[in-house]
């Protein structure tokens, strides 16, 4: 997290990061401000954080100054938010220079009990809030969060165990060139006063118009808060406290001013991170709304497109890995169809020379030979079984031919030559009748033939 605080001359910054349980900085510093006309501290600040945006990528708390901000302190009679809102916007029409559609308004919720809430407003023209945010994007960040400076110093007060909890008492803070008044009661601010940039706050005219703006500012809390009076008093000077400051205030307030110094505090970037780590709901954050919900869509965005990205890349993979198993596989297909073709080839060959040896041994054999096969169909050739026509292929079929008067002597030599050894596949073809002869077609095959 990254906190900025724009000073009178400066931006100070400081980062710090969740390490075992606790909050430590990792780096911080200060980089210049250029002043525009009447001190606007926002005309310059996106120049003034470009050489510093490698430094602050992420989310910003942006601290404004309190000169810059207008504060009230407002009892309202509601503890609900929604209303607490809208009476908060009534009142800063009421006391505001600017129309209220042209602010950008915020609140603090202080306390609560009975119905009862006491509530920081805090209203800025809404140009300076967009220009504040656009130069904390255009340097790499993003503004999470706008304070006020105000409220950082009395956080880390706070927690140093330097806030009065107990009566009314007065809070000076003054810096190199800024002066703010907090009187706060219980702890809890009622009243937040920038009195404006000092060139010298520690000349006798600055001193005058402090105690100028401290007295008037007790009468209006005394008609507004009513007349408690002030139990305490303590001066947070970045310097020495000027004697003339001390015995004006005691004159006045009736009380000893105590004096501190702000060098003893750490860094206000520094303490505007640790009150940004603590906000909650209640907390003050003059962030337009939108911006949270611009940043919501494009984390959403961002999230989208990688998702996307993702799944792309994942469906690249998988099409690159299906189309190289697919061309392996083709390959290996191509590899076995030309090894099958070399396989048909030689297979070709095995067959004519097998063919040229079933014929050179068919022809040293005699047993199944043509002559043989003649032989053995004339010796079971019944009398009175003529043939007419007898083939005998190379491929060891049989063809046969004839009649006889008798149909029984045909079934007679079918029988027969079932028996011979040299035949097989007998097969006897329709026996018909004709000029009072049955004639006959008989089929058989050369046993030497292989199946």
């Amino acid at each position: 997290m990254h906190g900025l605080v724009v000073r009178p001359g400066n931006v100070n910054f400081m980062t710090l990061r969740f390490d075992q349980q606790a909050w430590t900085s990792v780096g911080g510093g200060t980089t210049p401000l250029q002043q525009g006309e009447e001190d606007d501290v926002f005309s310059f600040l996106e120049e003034a954080l470009a050489p510093i945006q490698t430094q602050i990528k992420g989310p910003c708390s942006l601290g404004l100054p309190a000169r810059e901000v207008l504060l009230r302190v407002l009892d309202l009679p509601t503890e609900d938010k929604a209303e607490i809102e809208s009476m908060a916007e009534l009142q800063m029409d009421k006391v505001s220079p600017f129309p209220v559609d042209q602010l950008q308004i915020g609140i603090e919720i202080l306390s609560q009990r009975s119905g009862q809430s006491r509530v920081l407003v805090a209203g800025v023209p809404r140009e300076k809030i967009d220009i504040a945010g656009n130069a904390v994007r255009n340097a790499g960040g993003y503004p999470a969060r706008i304070d006020v400076d105000v409220m950082a110093w009395l956080h880390m007060l706070g927690e140093e165990k330097k806030l009065r909890r107990h009566g009314r008492a007065l809070l000076l803070l003054t810096e190199e060139h800024d002066t703010t008044l907090v009187i706060t009661e219980h702890g809890s601010p009622v009243v937040l006063r920038s009195l404006g940039r000092n060139e010298d706050p520690d000349s006798e005219s600055s001193t005058d118009s402090i105690i100028h703006e401290i007295e008037y500012t007790l009468i209006a809390i005394e008609t507004e808060w009513g007349g408690d009076p002030l139990v305490a008093a303590d001066l947070f000077h970045i310097g020495d406290t000027p004697p003339i400051l001390q015995d004006s205030i005691k004159s006045l307030c009736g009380v000893q001013p105590e004096i501190h110094s702000l060098r003893d505090l750490p860094p206000l970037s520094e303490g505007l991170v640790r009150r940004t780590v603590h906000a909650t709901s209640r907390t003050l954050n003059l962030a337009p709304i939108q911006w949270e919900i611009d940043a919501k869509s494009r984390k959403a965005r961002t999230k989208l497109l990688r998702a996307t990205a993702l799944v792309l890349l994942v469906w690249l993979v998988t099409i690159s890995t299906f189309l190289l198993i697919l061309g392996n596989r083709r390959t290996a297909l191509n590899n076995r169809q030309e090894d099958l073709a070399r396989l048909e080839e030689s297979a070709a060959e095995v067959r004519v020379i097998r063919d040229k040896a079933q014929f050179l041994e068919d022809y040293v054999n005699p047993t199944f030979s043509a002559l043989e096969n003649l032989r053995e169909v004339t010796v079971n050739l019944p009398a009175g079984v003529d043939l007419s026509f007898m083939k005998f292929s190379k491929r060891g079929s049989l063809d046969l031919r004839g009649g006889s008067s008798n149909r029984n002597l045909i079934y007679a030599f079918q029988k027969s030559l079932e028996k011979s050894e040299l035949f097989r596949d007998i097969k006897l073809h329709d026996v018909k009748v004709v000029k009072g002869r049955h004639v006959f077609r008989l089929t058989a095959t050369s046993a030497g033939v292989a199946p």
